[in-house]
């Protein structure tokens, strides 16, 4: 168990399908609390990410897309490696699925924090438990890479920028999560 529980808190940044609809029926259904944030305007993946960590209240806060799945042991291994280890990130090994989650297709994240590994190439997605004040402090993710062009990019700038900060992050060698491809 993880203490003080698990709160979902979806940003909808203001989609033009059925998302928010799905969310609301998210909110509606589940035994977990859920709070939705309906910003008016798009602004784009790292403001969303940046909204959801000011308005989140817990000390941790997992980071998923909409399109993404998460396997119900990965909150307490997370949880668990993060607190043990005091990172200031903890990820898993995530299975690339097309289509079906059944339709395997690949791995990502299975290589452990290696900051010099990291400057090389992106091998660390998004989805992953954060430390949340830590992420804060270093400024959440940044809203102005699209004026260099980075678009997509924000996940990988976040975390070169935590391994310039040398704060730690911790590799759980489990498959944990489902990324679609």
């Amino acid at each position: 168990a993880i203490p003080g529980g698990i709160e979902i808190l979806i940003v909808d940044d203001a989609s033009t399908d059925q998302s928010l609809r799905q969310a609301r029926l998210a909110q509606r259904d589940s035994v977990l609390p859920v709070r939705i944030i309906e910003k008016r305007f798009n602004t784009g993946l790292a403001d969303a990410r940046n909204v959801g960590l000011r308005f989140a209240r817990a000390p941790y806060g997992f980071i998923m897309d909409a399109d993404n799945l998460i396997l119900p042991r990965a909150f307490k291994e997370l949880y668990n490696a993060i607190t043990r280890s005091g990172s200031a990130a903890a990820y898993s090994i995530l299975c690339r699925f097309r289509g079906q989650p059944s339709n395997r297709s690949g791995l990502l994240s299975y290589f452990d924090w290696d900051p010099r590994m990291l400057v090389e190439h992106p091998y660390i997605d998004a989805m992953a438990l954060f430390d949340r004040p830590q992420l804060l402090a270093l400024g959440g993710y940044d809203n102005e890479l699209f004026k260099i062009g980075w678009f997509g990019w924000e996940d990988y700038e976040l975390w070169l920028r935590m391994a310039a900060a040398h704060l730690r992050a911790v590799l759980v060698p489990n498959i944990l999560c489902l990324y679609r491809h």
